[in-house]
């Protein structure tokens, strides 16, 4: 396995070079590369100068952007944060659209969440799609997978551990702890059982009460419930 992944876009490149990452293969166009000349000047040997033909046969998107590269994985396969150092952290049950995900992790990234654990059964956080939605900020989040009951077993036990659920108490009468672990579920059966087993508090997310309860949505997005939940507690930090 070579261990690598594909981002595509000015933005998002350049984000994950300033991160650190170490940078495989450049693919971009003459003047994209003139331009950003000074943040590329550690890459000269890995960067390759290629016209719009060829960008349309490797990128993945419909719209090529005008620079493509390769970064090294570097990935956590199990959970090691310090939890002495965290206050709040995003647990992710099974979710598995890769535009969720991105979103996600975008959004924990806007509220100042920079810790994510997703369970095994999640999508790969290296996924293309997954890469472009977050808009760069897979840079700037630390994203771990783990067996559910591995974490949640290692979770100190003045954490709070919060599951989004269609019954619970509103988040309207909730006040969150400091001390906060966020769980979202998958996008058609929520919380599983296994992660429920852990959850300490059950919340919601009030509908808007409408005289024709027959025209309401069934539930709200993965990644939208995932925002509210995060603008919640961020307003309590």
């Amino acid at each position: 396995m070579e261990q690598l992944f594909v981002a595509e876009g000015s933005k998002i490149v350049l984000d994950f070079i300033k991160s650190g990452l170490k940078v495989v293969h450049l693919c971009a166009y003459p003047e994209w590369i003139k331009e950003h000349q000074n943040s590329i000047k550690d890459f000269k040997n890995q960067t390759i100068e290629i016209h719009e033909s060829v960008m349309k046969k490797i990128s993945h998107l419909h719209t090529p952007s005008p620079v493509l590269a390769t970064f090294k994985i570097d990935a956590k396969q199990i959970f090691d944060f310090n939890f002495e150092t965290l206050s709040s952290l995003l647990f992710l049950d099974g979710i598995q659209d890769p535009g969720n995900l991105g979103t996600l992790i975008r959004t924990a990234d806007w509220f100042g969440i920079k810790n994510i654990v997703c369970s095994n059964n999640s999508v790969d956080c290296y996924n293309p799609k997954v890469v472009q939605s977050t808009m760069g900020s897979l840079a700037r989040v630390n994203i771990s997978y783990s067996e559910i009951g591995t974490f949640f077993q290692s979770v100190p036990s003045d954490f709070a551990i919060i599951g989004a659920y269609m019954e619970g108490t509103s988040i309207n009468n909730f006040k969150f702890p400091s001390k906060t672990i966020l769980v979202i579920g998958s996008e058609g059966k929520g919380i599983s059982s296994n992660t429920e087993s852990f959850v300490t508090h059950k919340v919601s997310i009030p509908r808007f009460n409408k005289i024709d309860e027959t025209n309401s949505a069934e539930s709200l997005n993965a990644s939208v419930a995932g925002a509210i939940l995060c603008y919640e507690y961020s307003k309590n930090k």
